[in-house]
């Protein structure tokens, strides 16, 4: 399964901010297809590249994914990730607080692996939870749970 949650996509122009992609909410099970469909300019370039890791949400809330998420570029999350296989990013991973993989959670060479990013480091213990497989290389933030 993969779930978003109130994924948004602003752009600055010159005439000031557009919403390509205004708080879209997502859950596709898994095993399913899912096709969307739009007029032209309606953000469906938008919401598949936020979903694929090329761009980076304007804000959201998190990612549910039933199998492995992986992404091009940069995942990155509002309030958690969560997979039921690997998470693996050609990029950073980023979640404001939790990250949790049935399997490993690998960033791009040279990038981190960030949990709790909207959390007091204080609390990281309770809400920024970092658990997969093995210690993921690169965990920059949060708190490694064996």
């Amino acid at each position: 399964m993969l779930t978003c949650i109130g994924l948004r996509k602003d752009y600055v122009t010159e005439r000031g901010a557009v919403a390509a992609v205004a708080g879209i909410d997502l859950e596709v099970a898994a095993g399913r297809f899912a096709a969307i469909i739009g007029r032209s300019g309606s953000g469906k370039s938008s919401l598949m590249a936020m979903i694929g890791g090329l761009s980076r949400p304007s804000a959201g809330q998190g990612i549910v994914a039933g199998g492995a998420l992986t992404g091009a570029g940069h995942i990155e999350a509002g309030w958690g990730i969560r997979a039921a296989h690997d998470i693996v990013a050609q990029g950073a991973i980023k979640a404001g607080e939790s990250l949790v993989a049935g399997g490993v959670i690998r960033a791009g060479q040279g990038y981190g692996v960030y949990a709790g990013l909207n959390v007091q480091r204080d609390a990281w213990e309770a809400s920024a939870q970092v658990c997969a497989s093995e210690r993921p290389a690169g965990l920059l933030s949060g708190c490694w749970v064996a």
